[in-house]
């Protein structure tokens, strides 16, 4: 199994909405201590955004020839999402879904490696590449476009006051649908979205057994929360020692 190691560039780079911690995309989060990692990590009061999360390295889905994130200089992102085409011919649009990639600031070579393109190139999927919340551009492989040559829009902006898609909407969107579910008498959370080919794009899972007297139910409410979904249950905040390594 992959660890961290002393990899913290989803620190600096992801954007963190959460009722526990506000942190814009590219800005060293104020918990995190160089040399040392975050502060709160392994604590009750560490937001729940960053207790489920995992990059897709990490989680090594179909990654295992990349190499480390900050080795790399971008994260990948376990969100899927979509983007919205148009043809200038016809003006029809439709959107596709879309691979996020974090990219760190001053490092634009990072996607032009080999193992890269590779990687993209196998999932047959565009990427969506930030360069901040509102800043990005989309790079297309061969694979999915059915031409000999890569494809790279120009860097684009959103308007201000754009707001991020939920696993719902993403879900809609890509023709999937959303489930949430857990396994083990409870010890395992998981948000996935199905795909229609049947395959599932798991977004978010949670191993409770590294966890003490904490109500299943009531973590997976707090990661629907930190997703930005209604939860179907008002469960109250878990009580009690949460984290235990």
């Amino acid at each position: 199994m992959r660890k961290c190691g002393d990899c913290q560039l989803c620190c600096k780079l992801m954007p963190v909405a959460d009722f526990q911690l506000i942190k814009k995309a590219g800005v060293r989060c104020q918990y995190q201590k160089h040399g040392v990692g975050c502060k709160l990590h392994g604590r009750r009061n560490m937001p729940a955004s960053c207790r489920i999360w995992n990059c897709r390295w990490l989680a090594n889905t179909d990654t295992h020839d990349l190499p480390r994130p900050d080795r790399a200089h971008y994260v990948i992102d376990p969100m899927p999402d979509f983007v919205t085409i148009r043809d200038n011919d016809t003006g029809n649009e439709v959107e596709i879904q879309i691979i996020q990639i974090w990219l760190e600031p001053g490092y634009f070579k990072a996607l032009d490696t080999d193992s890269f393109r590779t990687y993209l190139n196998r999932q047959g999927i565009a990427a969506l590449v930030r360069l901040d919340e509102r800043r990005s551009y989309v790079i297309a492989p061969p694979s999915m476009s059915g031409r000999d040559h890569w494809i790279q829009t120009e860097v684009g902006t959103a308007p201000e006051g754009t707001t991020p898609h939920t696993i719902r909407q993403i879900a809609e969107k890509l023709g999937g649908q959303y489930e949430h579910e857990h396994h083990g008498e409870g010890k395992m959370s998981t948000s996935t979205i199905t795909m229609p080919d049947g395959s599932k794009v798991a977004v978010a899972s949670t191993n409770l057994e590294v966890w003490e007297e904490i109500d299943g139910n009531a973590v997976s409410v707090e990661v629907e929360r930190s997703l930005g979904i209604d939860p179907v249950l008002e469960l109250p905040v878990p009580k009690g020692r949460i984290p235990v390594r």
